[in-house]
């Protein structure tokens, strides 16, 4: 069993995190995990040298990966007048919904009060415990919802669980914002009016916002190497539109995740983008699989190069879930451009996956009990 560790990040600034298809005036509010691994790959090029780059990327090619690494998730901490954490206050992980079709209870109405399959994929995150009642095999819809509460984030946790405490009508995290720039032509210096999105995170009032993303370690070796490529890509950036300031973050601490991840079930939920290998797929890790799947593409980042687009890949995006067939799961994905020539160009398409006890095995179980 690999060591967890939950790293939590406070944005200095502003973050854009552009798809394909979305447009400039759309951003997403986080970070996937395979556009995190190509960003701690280019801050360790630019912090240590090529040489510790390729002995990183040889274990991942070798099926060996010193660690893996979960896409990047809300988080909300409270904080006293002078903006600083209050201890004694519990910080809140927001947890990418289990995409489990979860059963409702059979004594209660359909159409009636409570939630509904309709409504819960509407939901994106949930709360820590009802996250780990879900990896436990929660039976119902309405065990589940029983004194729980939406947030108009996308959040689902129980209302003791909540962050409630001097609650004002912003946005719990913070929101995206349309920034207006222009574009002056070269010849004629005529100007050209657009919008960029970015996610400006909650910096203010009784709360402040981040990011936080999951490390299963492997190698143990790799910890100096990985903290010194975190601390260089927290001056670099996360994200697009760096060189105005954007994506440059904090390391607000390091700690083993508060949840206990249970180990007796056969199926799994991804925390991070995967690509299963074809050996994967033969041993059946999509049998019963109940997925969402991602486009991942853009633009290489290289001192070698740049305005090449990579090769688009589909992957399995967080919150999925699969079968248990082994560990780690998923490759290194080769998306070079075609005549790009330079350097092999990847993306991470291991997967950080936690078991979780899936409801068809909770009813086989009753089953061999009754």
């Amino acid at each position: 069993m690999p060591t967890f560790e939950v790293y939590r990040l406070r944005l200095r600034g502003p973050l854009r995190v552009g798809e394909r298809g979305v447009g400039l005036e759309g951003s997403t509010p986080t970070v996937p995990s395979d556009t995190l691994f190509s960003a701690l790959c280019m801050a360790m090029r630019w912090q240590l040298g090529v040489g510790w780059l390729e002995e990183w990327l040889a274990a991942y090619r070798d099926g060996r990966p010193p660690l893996l690494l979960s896409s990047t998730f809300p988080y909300v901490a409270a904080v006293d007048g002078q903006g600083e954490e209050i201890k004694e206050t519990s910080t809140w992980l927001c947890w990418p919904r289990p995409r489990l079709l979860l059963a409702r209870d059979p004594s209660r109405k359909a159409g009636g009060d409570g939630p509904d399959h309709k409504r819960v994929k509407k939901i994106r995150w949930v709360g820590e415990r009802l996250f780990r009642r879900i990896l436990a095999g929660a039976p119902t819809l309405h065990e589940l919802d029983d004194g729980a509460v939406w947030d108009p984030e996308g959040v689902w946790w129980p209302q003791a669980d909540r962050p409630t405490p001097q609650r004002d009508d912003r946005p719990l995290w913070g929101s995206p914002e349309a920034v207006p720039r222009v574009a002056l032509d070269r010849l004629s210096t005529r100007s050209n009016l657009f919008r960029t999105a970015r996610m400006a995170y909650r910096a203010a009032g009784a709360f402040q916002a981040g990011l936080f993303f999951l490390v299963a370690w492997r190698d143990e070796q790799w910890r100096e190497m990985f903290d010194a490529s975190l601390l260089a890509l927290s001056e670099l950036g996360l994200g697009s539109e760096r060189s105005v300031g954007y994506g440059q973050f904090e390391l607000v601490d390091k700690e083993p995740p508060s949840i206990t991840f249970p180990d007796d079930g056969l199926h799994a939920v991804l925390l991070s983008s995967y690509h299963p290998t074809p050996e994967e797929v033969d041993r059946d890790v999509l049998d019963d699989a109940q997925i969402e799947l991602h486009v991942r593409r853009g633009w290489v980042t290289s001192p070698e190069g740049s305005g090449w687009r990579r090769r688009s890949v589909h992957m399995l995006a967080p919150g999925s879930v699969v079968r248990r067939v082994g560990d780690p799961l998923g490759h290194l994905v080769d998306v070079t451009p075609p005549g790009f020539d330079a350097h092999p160009v990847y993306r991470c398409g291991y997967g950080l996956a936690v078991p979780c006890v899936a409801p068809q095995e909770v009813e086989a179980r009753e089953e061999d009990e009754g």
